[in-house]
Protein backbone atom coordinates (compact mmCIF):
# COMPACT_ATOMS: atom_id res chain seq x y z
CA UNK A 1 0.00 0.00 0.00
CA UNK A 2 1.12 3.54 -0.70
CA UNK A 3 1.19 6.73 1.36
CA UNK A 4 -2.31 7.56 0.35
CA UNK A 5 -5.75 6.97 -0.41
CA UNK A 6 -7.71 8.48 -3.33
CA UNK A 7 -11.44 9.00 -1.99
CA UNK A 8 -13.54 9.81 -4.45
CA UNK A 9 -16.96 12.34 -3.77
CA UNK A 10 -19.84 13.55 -5.25
CA UNK A 11 -18.88 16.34 -6.99
CA UNK A 12 -17.53 14.56 -10.19
CA UNK A 13 -13.49 15.10 -11.00
CA UNK A 14 -13.09 16.29 -7.54
CA UNK A 15 -11.16 14.04 -5.12
CA UNK A 16 -9.47 13.96 -1.58
CA UNK A 17 -6.28 12.40 -1.04
CA UNK A 18 -5.83 11.03 2.52
CA UNK A 19 -2.04 10.91 3.50
CA UNK A 20 -1.22 7.81 5.94
CA UNK A 21 0.14 9.87 8.99
CA UNK A 22 2.85 7.68 11.30
CA UNK A 23 2.80 8.77 14.99
CA UNK A 24 5.10 7.49 17.62
CA UNK A 25 5.85 9.28 21.53
CA UNK A 26 7.14 12.33 20.03
CA UNK A 27 4.24 13.14 17.65
CA UNK A 28 3.64 12.69 13.95
CA UNK A 29 4.91 12.97 10.40
CA UNK A 30 2.75 13.08 7.16
CA UNK A 31 4.16 13.13 3.54
CA UNK A 32 2.26 15.65 1.76
CA UNK A 33 3.63 14.75 -1.82
CA UNK A 34 5.51 11.95 -3.41
CA UNK A 35 5.55 11.92 -7.06
CA UNK A 36 6.02 8.10 -6.94
CA UNK A 37 2.70 7.42 -5.02
CA UNK A 38 0.52 10.03 -6.69
CA UNK A 39 1.62 8.11 -9.90
CA UNK A 40 0.80 4.87 -8.19
CA UNK A 41 -2.81 5.93 -7.51
CA UNK A 42 -3.38 7.39 -11.37
CA UNK A 43 -2.52 10.85 -11.28
CA UNK A 44 0.66 11.72 -13.10
CA UNK A 45 1.16 15.59 -12.77
CA UNK A 46 4.24 17.85 -11.41
CA UNK A 47 3.99 19.52 -8.44
CA UNK A 48 5.70 22.76 -8.24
Amino acid sequence: MGKFRKLTISLEGVYIFEPTVFEDHRGFFMETYNKKDFEEIGFFFDFV
